[in-house]
């Protein structure tokens, strides 16, 4: 990850001279990809690209805190896919592009169910083994920038200068993953640069099988997932490709990553319950109550940290947290442990913070 972090540090840094004197305002900043926190470590290493993102922050503010640290501008850029953000960018109709990802890792790793990622703590270290781009660091024109009124002259140079963003290469060489998704239909193959393509075959509507012998990356081309979820159904898609995954003899071994490293994170997750069981129980039997913005600057006190490796800010994420402990014990039959966890922690209007 050393390799991939170093060589967009250094795209960002030729980016940032090249649109030094434009005007940037309105512009979205550019979108690069974001690779998981375990991606190192995973026994498959798998890639998605779509097409462009729906605004991705501002280039004018990241521009103007960041040009002279373009370390802290990759961070700023990627920290929301890091922070596990894209649990809340699926919708309720199952057709986003989030959702064709979640549904792709459900059934990859034998979930039966994608919406565990969102409810079970103890999955969310698969969403910490992939990358996640666009073939387009920045979207179209009319998108929002638009909108916007920005200057057409100021948002072309932009367009022109994030070009050395557009390019599988940068990927391929430094992450190497074995599979990779193409979700834009629309996408010219040049966007794999100088990539060596060994074998090429359709494999069914929009969808096309290539292989690069250089990194041992088996890519799959296909539509955007709303076009899918239109024309073909998510489960049929991934139905196709998982048949070919099989009978290339990708996907062999269950084991996502090094066992330890589940039982790393998997005591994380124990010992914070524990801890949150005992917090409650030492309040409860003081009639004392602690609200969710309380408990998190207890925790990062303390040296816990979110599943995403992140400081807690007392709200959703602290209020699941408190939930997920609820249901841990209650599941266990200690409802003496629940019920002080529920009696015990708030939101800050007072109402309970487990339900």
């Amino acid at each position: 990850m050393n390799s991939y972090k170093a060589q967009y540090i250094r795209l960002l840094s030729n980016f940032f001279d090249s649109i030094h004197d434009v005007d940037t305002s309105g512009i979205p900043a550019p979108h690069i990809p974001s690779v998981g926190d375990l991606y190192d470590e995973a026994k498959y290493k798998i890639a998605f690209f779509g097409m462009e993102t729906n605004g991705w922050g501002d280039l004018k503010s990241l521009k103007d805190e960041f040009i002279i640290n373009p370390e802290k501008a990759f961070n700023y850029l990627t920290d929301d896919f890091r922070e596990l953000a894209f649990l809340n960018w699926t919708n309720n109709f199952g057709t986003s592009f989030f959702n064709y990802i979640l549904l792709f890792l459900s059934r990859f790793y034998n979930i039966k169910d994608w919406k565990a990622f969102k409810s079970d703590e103890q999955y969310q270290y698969i969403l910490k083994t992939f990358i996640w781009g666009n073939t387009n660091a920045i979207e179209r024109y009319e998108v929002s920038a638009k909108s916007k009124n920005v200057e057409i002259e100021a948002w072309n140079k932009v367009k022109s200068a994030s070009k050395i963003f557009d390019s599988a290469e940068h990927i391929l060489q430094s992450c190497s993953p074995n599979i990779l998704l193409v979700m834009n239909w629309g996408e010219s193959e040049k966007w794999l640069g100088n990539t060596v393509v060994s074998h090429k075959e359709q494999l069914g509507d929009h969808l096309y099988y290539l292989f690069s012998e250089s990194t041992n990356t088996h890519i799959y081309w296909l539509a955007h997932p709303r076009w899918i979820a239109i024309n073909v159904g998510f489960n049929q898609s991934i139905d196709s490709i998982f048949t070919d995954i099989n009978k290339r003899n990708i996907h062999l071994d269950k084991q996502i990553i090094d066992p330890l490293l589940i039982k790393r994170e998997y005591d994380k997750i124990a010992d914070k319950k524990e801890y949150i069981g005992a917090l409650a129980k030492f309040l409860n039997a003081r009639k004392m109550k602690m609200s969710g913005y309380e408990l998190a600057a207890h925790l990062n006190r303390n040296g816990f940290k979110t599943s995403y490796n992140t400081r807690y800010e007392g709200t959703r994420g602290t209020h699941k947290l408190i939930r997920d402990c609820y249901n841990h014990y209650e599941n266990l039959g200690k409802k003496d442990v629940a019920a002080d966890i529920a009696e015990s922690f708030t939101k800050e209007n007072g109402e309970y913070a487990y339900l």
